[in-house]
């Protein structure tokens, strides 16, 4: 209302209006009006401030708008280079870095490889950063032969080059190649880090090879990495994943220090394999240590508490939930309405939803569509689903 006003009066819009205008198009969730107002944007003045464009892929991102978010992201970049240029300064190595992993993002190849092909001309293609950025845009882009390429060609090969390399295999589940690149290691003259042996681990649990990962843990204790976070969650998914409950917990009982993340994926993977009691207790031992479960922990518990129809715990974590100020995450809401649902309480699920449906968040609609679905209750369902439409999710 207030910028049709602006324009029917001729009053200029500057920076600071359009970034409030995008910030009310993320609250209420409206992608189309946000749209409108990056046509606004490009018509005016303030179309190469950086404030503003950081307002739109937020806007963009964070209403379901990705693919106009990353046409953004995209263009902004080239703008990036080409005033860079014009300075006349020349690019060095942690500029091409930034701007390969920024192509990895986006997943521009076309982009990436046109800054190869200058990285290539100002001769720092080869330079460690260059290569490992390289690696990872080649990677996300799924071009697997060009990142091999990359990294054979590497002059000098350090472990974060090889660790780029793993997890480029891994995402693009050659797993088999990851592996032999981690066992070539030491004959490269290097040794392994936590990076290496958390990315060698969530090769076994996705090759279901329980052998290496038990070798891989006896490596992993001898090299004392055990307790470094990233390792620890990454050998405790692999065992839960494996079904090895009792390994899990011999090994989860044996770190001093656990953080967060450990915590959250020891739950998680629990809750994925169906033992809902023991993630439940795992909760409870948690706030006993004085921990401070996060948004993903009651994510978990929710869908654990969903999955046994466990309302007493659905309602007492819910209590913790509002105390922590977590009621309106997505994720945390959209597990919530879920287990009341399941749980046979529909009037907890939808006072849930009424108190977050105004983010407009399409999961929040489905996971009520889906709970009054669970509950016969035919009219609410088309209720639901027609606000859906008007909400142009």
């Amino acid at each position: 209302m207030a910028v049709s006003l602006m324009q029917y009066k001729g009053i200029p819009m500057d920076a600071f209006t359009f970034i409030n205008v995008l910030k009310g198009c993320l609250i209420v969730g409206n992608l189309n009006f946000g749209r409108q107002i990056h046509g606004l944007i490009i018509q005016s003045e303030v179309a190469f401030s950086t404030a503003v464009m950081n307002s739109l892929m937020d806007m963009y991102f964070k209403n379901g708008g990705e693919l106009y978010a990353l046409k953004v992201f995209d263009r902004e970049i080239g703008r990036f280079f080409h005033k860079l240029m014009l300075t006349g300064l020349k690019p060095n190595c942690v500029t091409f870095s930034i701007l390969f992993r920024f192509c990895g993002e986006a997943l521009d190849l076309v982009s990436g490889l046109q800054f190869y092909c200058l990285a290539l001309q100002f001769g720092i293609s080869d330079e460690i950063s260059v290569t490992t950025s390289l690696i990872n845009m080649f990677s996300k882009c799924g071009a697997m032969r060009k990142a091999c390429l990359v990294f054979k060609s590497a002059s000098f090969k350090s472990i974060r080059t090889c660790n780029e390399m793993i997890s480029g295999y891994n995402l693009n589940c050659c797993h088999t190649e990851g592996l032999i690149l981690f066992c070539n290691l030491k004959g490269m003259g290097l040794e392994a880090d936590e990076c290496t042996f958390s990315s060698i681990m969530e090769t076994c649990s996705k090759t279901e090879n329980q052998k290496l990962g038990r070798q891989m843990h006896g490596s992993i204790v001898k090299s004392g990495f055990a307790s470094h976070g990233y390792v620890c969650s990454s050998l405790l998914k692999c065992y839960v994943g494996f079904g090895m409950l009792d390994d899990s917990f011999e090994f989860f009982n044996g770190v001093e220090r656990l953080d967060l993340v450990s915590w959250g994926a020891m739950i998680a993977a629990l809750v994925r394999k169906g033992y809902s009691s023991e993630a439940i207790e795992l909760l409870n031992r948690l706030k006993d240590a004085g921990g401070q479960p996060d948004e993903f922990i009651f994510g978990s518990i929710f869908n654990c508490c969903a999955g046994i129809s466990a309302y007493h715990q659905t309602k007492s974590v819910h209590s913790l939930v509002v105390k922590m100020g977590y009621e309106k995450h997505v994720f945390v809401a959209s597990a919530l309405i879920d287990a009341y649902a399941k749980c046979g309480d529909i009037e907890n699920a939808r006072r849930v939803f009424d108190q977050t449906s105004r983010f407009r968040d399409v999961i929040l609609f489905n996971t009520m569509v889906m709970a009054y679905a669970h509950h016969g209750l035919v009219g609410e369902v088309v209720e639901t689903f027609e606000k859906m439409k008007l909400a142009v999710l």
